[in-house]
């Protein structure tokens, strides 16, 4: 009987850990996802903004968007140094060029909309 205790305590323990360190690792993702829109896919940017309408979509998208554009910038200006083919370095160049211009006009709509960022990130963590 005593073995039986004391392997149910065991494994009670074993239950709690593994919840406690399960739930422990999806409130350190969510936090980290509430944060930073640059690490994720475009299928999870995508699920995102499924249910959002409105003011809610619109402030969503374009913080999304602006993550996805500084992406791609960060992508763009590795080329310099890793490729000689003049299409590649071109591509890079317009894509630095239009992607800045396009971040630009997105955060002055944030301002113009007076879209606060934390909100943002309130909103679409919500659900």
């Amino acid at each position: 009987m005593k073995n039986i205790l004391l392997g149910l305590g065991v494994g009670l323990l074993v239950g709690i850990g593994g919840t406690l360190a399960a739930w422990s690792w999806s409130a350190d993702d969510a936090a980290s996802q509430a944060t930073d829109h640059s690490t994720m896919s475009m299928a999870e940017m995508n699920r995102e903004l499924e249910d959002l309408r409105g003011d809610n979509y619109d402030k969503a998208f374009i913080e999304m968007m602006i993550a996805h554009h500084e992406g791609a910038l960060d992508m763009a200006k590795l080329t310099d140094d890793r490729t000689d083919r003049t299409e590649l370095l071109q591509l890079s160049d317009e894509i630095i060029t239009a992607q800045e211009q396009e971040i630009a006009q997105m955060r002055q709509w944030q301002l113009d909309w007076q879209f606060d960022p934390e909100e943002v990130q309130r909103d679409m963590h919500r659900h």
